[in-house]
């Protein structure tokens, strides 16, 4: 359960201090019964920060049962603007998640630090446009992915040797980075537009940095996984995302690309708006069917 601090002092200065955006303390584990057709929860998942608990705010769908499910990690992007980050609401992906439930899955879907109601601050960050460290940036986002799946494999409902990470944008990217550590349990990684570094219509900070970040990751991880890039994404555009694509096989990285046909104004959306599931449902399918049981 979740009790709320009563404190003097103003959000601003919560968040300046690396506090969670409502000045409240957490209890790790579940907020709440199960309820519907997905039994929707709130879960607060504990990460360890500088000998701190911090308490990460996630949704949790799962199908009717006991289980253990194999379990998706479906983690997403980053706002451009920093004021966005703190004030985005619960991030649900309730439809999407609700295709993956049919599919026998348990779903998780966590608010990394610095978004939402999540503890501490952002810790994401690449440096500046024109030095970016792309692989620290990934890196830190795969420890927030690191902390939840640590946490959910010890859950009764989860079947710990088969767990599936979806990542939208920063979260793709995070999830290509954790994937390079090679977690046990881990069979499968879908990668809807990953990358860092837009700001603004094709343009990315330093891209040659983002596509040797791939080509680092890809040379240590054995997991597999497929890429999904629109052909009208004006934030991973399509010749650095094969560019990416091309740096991460080079180590020898089980992997597909696919460039998929036009979504609305901005294919970067094709994951998060549901309208463009026709798209990528097809391909996902096909890779799910193909990953081990076990």
């Amino acid at each position: 359960m979740r009790t709320r601090a009563v404190i003097g002092i103003s959000a601003a200065l919560i968040l300046l201090i690396g506090g969670s955006a409502a000045g409240q303390t957490h209890q790790a584990g579940p907020e709440g019964d199960p309820s519907g057709a997905q039994r929707e929860q709130v879960w607060w998942v504990p990460m360890q920060q500088s000998g701190k608990t911090l308490y990460l705010e996630t949704t949790v769908y799962r199908p009717q049962g006991a289980g253990p499910f194999p379990l998706v990690i479906i983690n997403h992007g980053s706002p451009r603007e920093a004021s966005v980050r703190r004030d985005k609401a619960r991030i649900r992906f309730f439809e999407q998640s609700r295709w993956f439930v049919y599919q026998g899955y348990a779903v998780v879907i966590p608010m990394r630090r610095g978004y939402g109601g999540s503890d501490g601050k952002w810790a994401e960050s690449y440096g500046t446009c024109n030095d970016p460290n792309y692989v620290r940036g990934g890196l830190s986002t795969a420890a927030d992915i690191s902390a939840v799946v640590r946490y959910f494999k010890q859950q009764s409902f989860v079947d710990r040797n088969r767990l599936l990470l979806v990542g939208h944008s920063a979260g793709g990217f995070g999830s290509i980075a954790f994937a390079s550590r090679n977690p046990a349990g881990v069979i499968g990684v879908v990668n809807f537009a990953g990358g860092r570094g837009s700001i603004d219509t094709n343009t990315v900070c330093t891209e040659q940095r983002l596509i040797e970040a791939m080509g680092h990751f890809g040379r240590t991880v054995r997991i597999p996984s497929i890429w999904l890039y629109a052909e009208n994404d004006v934030k991973m555009f399509p010749q650095l995302a094969h560019r990416m694509f091309d740096a991460y096989r080079q180590g020898g990285a089980p992997a597909s690309f696919f460039e998929t046909r036009s979504f609305g104004h901005d294919g970067h959306t094709t994951f998060s708006n549901w309208d463009g599931s026709g798209i990528w449902i097809p391909l996902v399918s096909k890779f799910m069917a193909g990953l081990p049981a076990r």
